[in-house]
């Protein structure tokens, strides 16, 4: 039997030469049911909820609904673009599901999910597995489809932008129901004097696989042990990077390498060798291998 959930949700994208004053940035949050929003603990109002004057900077984002509630990672927000984030809230945390979408100085599009390893397409040719960097997006809107066997198929549309990377941050949702649910449209508008990316339509259908192991909880992997993402006997690296909270992952040692990831302060991982360079190859839970920074990792005796 196919289970079908399909979701109608709408993302925005500010960039350089529209509205915003300069040093300012744009937040915009939307979520299934209602909810409180929260930005570092602070009670801003409820979904659907738009801020065009915010201070560019790192922020923590809290939705809070009566069907439970959501924390981000720390996110940053970068001037002149607006930050969007679109959430399904569930009591339980591998029932939700939705997407974070941003803009910073870069090119193309990089596609992160959890769970990871989802088959990316862009407007209907497949690309790679999650987590990826489509480095060749031309200019222009483009749909980018996420799809993992047992999970709901996302198609995201987005505008990709010169000068900026587009990085999409999306939760998958397990498949299960039998019965079609729609979400209604968003009552809240764009502000008149903004010039948005168009609307993205969210659609999503998929076959669950009765013998698909669960998702760890969101709150289990983020207190998961070491000992999860390494193996006996591995040469391990702690990532020490507090003032950021996260370390960015590259696809070959140097600035100039593509983003592949993003890792978290205090996350231990396997590593295989520290390059002269300043550059440390590790391997992420999913067996990517990736260069982070030397600067900020810790070598475990």
């Amino acid at each position: 039997m196919k289970y079908i959930l399909i979701l109608v949700l709408f993302t925005s994208i500010l960039f350089t030469g529209c509205s915003l004053k300069k040093g300012n940035a744009g937040i915009d949050i939307k979520s299934t049911p209602q909810s409180k929003v929260f930005l570092n603990d602070k009670e801003m109002g409820t979904t659907p909820y738009v801020n065009k004057q915010i201070e560019a900077g790192e922020y923590i984002v809290k939705l809070v609904s009566e069907n439970g509630q959501w924390t981000s990672n720390k996110v940053r927000i970068v001037e002149n673009t607006l930050f969007t984030i679109n959430r399904e809230l569930a009591e339980n945390p591998d029932d939700q599901t939705g997407e974070n979408v941003s803009l910073e100085k870069g090119k193309g599009i990089a596609v992160f999910t959890t769970p990871s390893q989802a088959d990316i397409s862009l407007d209907g040719q497949f690309q790679d597995k999650s987590p990826y960097l489509i480095a060749a997006a031309s200019k222009g809107v483009h749909e980018i489809t996420l799809t993992k066997e047992g999970y709901v198929t996302r198609t995201i549309k987005v505008k990709n932008i010169d000068g900026y990377k587009v990085f999409i941050e999306a939760q998958l949702k397990k498949a299960s129901g039998s019965t079609t649910v729609t979400t209604p449209e968003p009552t809240a508008t764009p502000s008149a004097t903004v010039s948005p990316s168009p609307s993205a339509s969210v659609k999503a259908t998929a076959t669950p696989k009765p013998t698909l192991t669960p998702k760890p909880s969101a709150s289990a992997q983020a207190s998961a042990s070491p000992a999860s993402s390494t193996a006996p006997g591995d040469k391990t690296i702690t990532i020490n990077s507090p003032e950021t909270g996260w370390l960015r992952v590259r696809n070959k040692p140097g600035a100039d390498g593509a983003e592949i990831a993003r890792v978290n302060d205090g996350e231990t991982y396997s590593y295989e060798e520290q390059l002269s360079s300043g550059w440390t190859a590790i391997v992420l839970k999913d067996g990517t291998k990736g260069y982070v920074s030397s600067k900020y990792v810790k070598v475990n005796k």
